[in-house]
């Protein structure tokens, strides 16, 4: 049976706009089938927030996280966020939302009653204000802190045993959806009555290295860890305790596959129902052509972050110079065929790309509007770079004054090998000398090493606005003292933006916002600080006879198993 899809509505009563096929009810065999899912990295922890730790090093993925862990709010597949642990959300102008005349602000959640650990212990609003405890500690070994919007809060409190309220130092205008921030997963929360006593404990590995954190994992989500052989599998069981009802598949197990070969020999052999590999768009497309003929399942294609041209700003580091120059950016910009990109790179399932802000912002067609558009036009290019003071030389390609070529190296990870293919041909064609480099080895998760790159590169943040400001913001800029940390790793600078940001982040009203979007909007498409391309792409494989995964918007947390609660066999 074709996978139906399930648009958003509100958890609680959540059901598909479509009713399922009518027809004989469903077998015993069927209700208790496992659901199988293969990934193809295994999470560092299934914690919303693990210590940064050599031992919990590795990848942090939100399809795993969610059916282990609840949240104050639950965002669906539309990015829209609904009451999730909290009966309502804070709502501006109320008591639940209040702005103080010195700028600060303060926010209110009631919990439902009735929440519980897996463990059977009740759920206590002061679990959030202990993480938030262990969070503000920086011996504890969180980064967290230092992002949005955890850096604007000044204290987590629970009042009394239904109520939690937070301090803000300063105006916020997505404080009622806290997953748009640094955090996909929103607030975090520990549960006090495990980690409290190792917390305080004299040796802090004691609280570093509890099982809590991997193989002991206590949540509130609808499935409760039952079994995790690190590299081999994480299992599951339906959680009767979870707050908006036990989920209707009784028991999940994922399979750590790293091969993609592997994982879609064993989605068509039908021993794995759903593929979280992140499939290559490609790989998606062959296997959607098998299935149709027979109904099989569906391929969903899902975009998981943006993809990005960046370029070095550091005076002592860019090669050549003239990258500096904003003409030439732009002559590099209007080189470019996002289309044949698309094409190539995602079989055409990405979006294309004018700015950071996503077709689905409020207001969009006013930012668009603001936004200067790069479309590919060679003779645009060669205007921009003559004016820079480049020529052709007699092969075609432009070099300056003393005949000097144009010669930049364009470097990009392993995994980007097509991008900077395609990229990099484009702009040869333009005249304009890309020298293709491949960062590997260790330098490929070096932060200087990422953050040094000679001239172009590429990148791929994480969608929300949030995120994409800040990897663009002077103090967000990754230097030797910061240890290399900070995402703004082209070290671009502008005071302008800055302002612009600060306006953005200490004003309220919609309207004013949509505004002030257009001009973050114009100012990045003037200085070309990066070039926006396409959303970046992957595919995931639902094998037949499940009920329940769809496609998700681009700013939706926790991806496609948002709803895993709903899923049903049929």
């Amino acid at each position: 049976m074709a996978v139906l899809l399930l648009s958003g509505c509100a958890p609680g009563g959540a059901s598909p706009t479509s009713s399922p096929p009518s027809g004989a009810p469903q077998s015993r065999e069927i209700e208790q089938r496992t659901l199988i899912l293969a990934l193809e990295r295994e999470p560092a922890s299934i914690s919303i927030v693990p210590p940064n730790q050599a031992n919990l090093a590795g990848s942090s993925d939100g399809r795993v996280l969610r059916p282990f862990n609840a949240f104050l709010e639950l965002v669906d597949g539309n990015g829209d966020p609904h009451p999730y642990l909290a009966e309502s959300l804070p709502k501006l102008g109320t008591d639940s939302w209040q702005v103080f005349p010195d700028g600060s602000m303060e926010t209110r959640y009631r919990f439902r009653e009735g929440i519980a650990w897996h463990d059977g212990t009740p759920f206590s609003p002061e679990d959030y204000a202990f993480a938030w405890r262990v969070m503000s500690t920086p011996s504890a070994g969180f980064t967290l802190g230092a992002t949005v919007p955890m850096n604007l809060m000044e204290s987590v409190a629970a009042p009394d045993s239904r109520s939690l309220v937070v301090r803000w130092r300063q105006l916020y205008a997505d404080a009622a959806q806290l997953q748009l921030g640094g955090s996909r997963l929103g607030l975090p929360i520990f549960p006090r009555h495990i980690l409290e006593a190792p917390f305080g404990a004299t040796e802090r590995d004691t609280f570093l290295n509890h099982p809590y954190w991997t193989r002991e994992f206590i949540g509130l989500g609808p499935y409760k860890l039952d079994r995790w052989d690190p590299g081999v599998v994480i299992e599951g069981n339906a959680f009767g305790g979870h707050i908006l009802g036990a989920p209707k598949i009784p028991h999940i197990r994922f399979e750590l596959i790293p091969d993609a070969n592997t994982v879609v020999a064993n989605v068509r052999a039908g021993t794995v129902d759903v593929a979280l590999a992140s499939l290559k768009p490609e790989v998606g497309e062959a296997l959607q052509q098998d299935w149709v003929p027979s109904s099989g399942g569906t391929v969903l294609y899902q975009d998981s972050s943006l993809t990005q041209v960046l370029f070095q700003f550091r005076p002592d580091i860019v090669s050549p110079s003239a990258l500096l120059d904003v003409r030439v950016r732009k002559a590099l910009a209007y080189a470019i065929d996002k289309a044949v990109y698309n094409d190539v790179v995602s079989v055409g399932h990405g979006t294309l790309l004018n700015s950071i802000f996503l077709p689905s912002a409020a207001g969009y067609p006013v930012i668009d509007a603001a936004t200067n558009k790069y479309p590919l036009d060679l003779a645009a290019s060669e205007r921009w770079i003559k004016e820079a003071g480049f020529t052709r030389g007699p092969d075609g390609i432009f070099v300056n004054a003393d005949g000097l070529r144009l010669n930049f190296e364009f470097s990009t990870i392993d995994s980007q090998a097509t991008s900077r293919t395609v990229v990099g041909s484009m702009w040869r064609k333009a005249g304009l000398d890309a020298q293709e480099a491949a960062i590997t080895g260790a330098a490929a998760t070096d932060p200087e090493a990422r953050s040094t790159f000679r001239a172009v590169t590429i990148q791929q943040p994480g969608a929300d606005e949030n995120n994409q400001m800040a990897f663009l913001t002077s103090t967000q800029i990754s230097t030797a003292e910061n240890r290399w940390r900070g995402t703004n790793r082209g070290g671009w600078n502008s005071p302008d933006f800055d302002r612009l940001v600060d306006a953005l982040n200490n004003s309220l009203d919609p309207g004013q916002r949509i505004q002030q979007r257009a001009l973050i909007a114009r100012h990045l498409s003037e200085e070309l600080p990066v070039i926006m391309m396409t959303s970046n792409v992957s595919a995931e494989a639902i094998g037949p006879g499940l009920y329940g995964p769809g496609k998700v918007a681009l700013r939706a947390t926790g991806e496609i198993s948002w709803n895993i609660d709903q899923w049903e066999w049929r």
